[in-house]
């Protein structure tokens, strides 16, 4: 093996290997998943300077490859981002990490076709490059820290999803309804179903944890009309949180 192909094989090697252990990742710890995620960055971050410099070492100084390789790198993001927003399991952290995968091998590819046509060149470094390099280097650190800080302090609010369906099993009588939370702490909810200002059925104390799904089946008596109400309170609060209606009927 030769020493100026060695490099982008050992890339590969981790990449391949971390793509291998991604359906066990759930279970490794987050310093593990931040390592992954930082190897797999790393190496298509390399792999594009590497395909840079056998491309255009001729034309550009070292500064100006890795500026290109930034600028590349941030393109190629974007595009596996759009091309996973329109698969069925849409943007998640294992698949951009296939992604970035199969960018870096196919990058690794051509720039080992570059390195056999074009050679390499040593890396040389102005001091002005150098100064350039390190403000380019604050930018991005500083943009991150910032969009970081943002994130960490926005103020995050919570939001309850209530439905209320016709059970297919039961119909025309037969009602679901259920609550998921997207509450950032535990909540309790006092639920109530009503047909022509009537009470059909009451459940006055629920509580539910972050996340949390509750269900259950209702069979409304003969008595009940169109619509349906379903009223989902906070407990404490007079006005309704959540308000929905069902139709058993066509309506206009």
């Amino acid at each position: 093996m030769r020493p100026r192909s060695l490099d982008l094989l050992l890339v590969n090697l981790w990449v391949v290997c971390i793509c291998l252990t991604l359906p066990y990742e759930n279970a490794a710890p987050p310093v593990i998943r931040t390592l992954t995620g930082t190897l797999i960055l790393g190496g298509g971050a390399y792999v594009t300077y590497a395909l840079i410099s056998g491309l255009f070492a001729d034309r550009f100084d070292a500064a100006l490859r890795v500026a290109l390789t930034i600028g590349i790198f941030v393109a190629v993001t974007l595009v596996i981002g759009i091309i996973l927003n329109y698969t069925s399991g849409g943007i998640s952290r294992p698949l951009w990490m296939i992604g970035y995968g199969l960018y870096t091998l196919i990058s690794s590819l051509v720039a080992l076709g570059a390195r056999g046509h074009y050679g390499t060149t040593p890396i040389t470094l102005k001091y002005s490059r150098a100064v350039l390099l390190v403000l380019l280097a604050g930018v991005f650190g500083i943009s991150y820290w910032m969009a970081r800080i943002g994130l960490e302090t926005y103020p995050h609010t919570g939001f309850t999803e209530f439905w209320m369906l016709r059970d297919e099993n039961n119909a025309p009588d037969g009602v679901l309804l259920g609550l998921t939370s997207g509450e950032i702490e535990p909540v309790s909810y006092r639920l109530e179903t009503r047909s022509d200002g009537h009470l059909i059925e009451a459940w006055p104390d629920l509580e539910l944890a972050p996340g949390e799904t509750w269900q259950t089946t209702l069979t409304l008596p003969e008595t009940a009309v169109d619509p349906v109400i379903g009223l989902l309170y906070r407990v404490g609060e007079s006005e309704p949180y959540r308000r929905v209606e069902l139709w058993r009927q066509a309506h206009p």
